[in-house]
């Protein structure tokens, strides 16, 4: 399956097919890349420049159950 992608200004947000516990989506921004867990909305890896995080992370709360089933539809065996 093709992954999600969503373009919210300039930053990418992308949930792949093939992936691993916890449920989580990646973000790029520029040559930036960070990766954020669905469930606790922490950071598992990687840095954005905070700017650009603040927007994502308030996006992300009013949008997370569409991410989280985007994730389970991308990754049905897990």
């Amino acid at each position: 399956m093709s992954p999600t992608l969503i373009n919210i200004d300039g930053i990418r947000i992308c949930v792949y097919s093939r992936e691993h516990r916890p449920a989580h989506f990646h973000v790029l921004y520029a040559e930036y890349e960070m990766t954020i867990d669905l469930t606790t909305l922490e950071k598992i890896s990687g840095t954005i420049p905070l700017s650009k995080e603040r927007v994502i992370r308030k996006w992300i709360v009013q949008n997370k159950e569409l991410i989280l089933k985007n994730f389970n539809r991308l990754n049905p065996d897990l």
